[in-house]
């Protein structure tokens, strides 16, 4: 969260490393999760996607690891909507909720309320904006049970980003440029911020502003990579 990606990937190796050697897959899971995640910001997304398909593999296999495959579902989800891949992203974000239910604490809320932003553009992507309304709402109502700053964020994204498909040009921008001030300061979630702005500003016709904000994302992307 506060950028130092190089560090956290250092740490989440060695984790892995003490994990494996005490063969605990309770704890090799998470471990998968964080480090993919740290690769996700980092631009590696293929590398991402193949930690997140490791978690999925070991809570087929093991059930000490099944409560993790929801959160790499969700992931995988995220991933790609930067990558186009929708199909494969609903399909994710899909088994994602199917399988962990509905949350049972504030972790759990968070997580839920991610993977309903994740969903929520998904279905904005292949032009199926009701359905998308109803997961922004659903995102909305667990980011609030979660109080998490992080989900409040991801949750005002997918809202402005139905917004702005519903034709409420002005305030879906005016909220979306809300949020990324807020990502500004919680740097992990720069990059979501930044592409959707990119996507509403294409929605609005305005290909020169969505460029601004594109080369802002690869600034940020480049400068997370080195």
């Amino acid at each position: 969260d506060t950028g130092n990606i190089a560090t956290a990937i250092e740490c989440y190796a060695e984790a892995l490393d003490l994990a494996e050697r005490l063969q605990e897959v309770q704890s090799e899971a998470p471990v998968w999760v964080n480090l993919g995640t740290a690769l996700g910001y980092a631009g590696q997304l293929n590398d991402a996607v193949a930690c997140f398909e490791r978690v999925v593999a070991i809570g087929s296999q093991d059930s000490r690891g099944a409560t993790w495959r929801p959160l790499a579902l969700t992931n995988i989800a995220g991933i790609c909507l930067y990558l186009e891949e929708h199909a494969k992203g609903l399909r994710s974000i899909k088994a994602a909720i199917e399988s962990a239910g509905e949350p049972a604490n504030a972790t759990d809320a968070m997580n839920r309320a991610v993977a309903e932003c994740s969903y929520a553009r998904l279905l904005l992507e292949v032009d199926s904006l009701d359905r998308a309304r109803e997961r922004s709402e659903l995102a909305k109502r667990y980011a609030r049970a979660s109080r998490s700053e992080r989900a409040e964020l991801q949750a005002s994204l997918a809202e402005g980003l139905c917004e702005v498909h519903a034709g409420l040009i002005d305030l879906g921008t005016s909220r979306l440029s809300q949020a990324l001030d807020r990502a500004r300061v919680l740097k992990s979630a720069l990059r979501d911020a930044l592409l959707a702005m990119v996507k509403a500003q294409e929605v609005a016709g305005k290909p020169d502003i969505a460029l601004v904000y594109l080369r802002e994302l690869m600034m940020h992307t480049k400068k997370t990579q080195q």
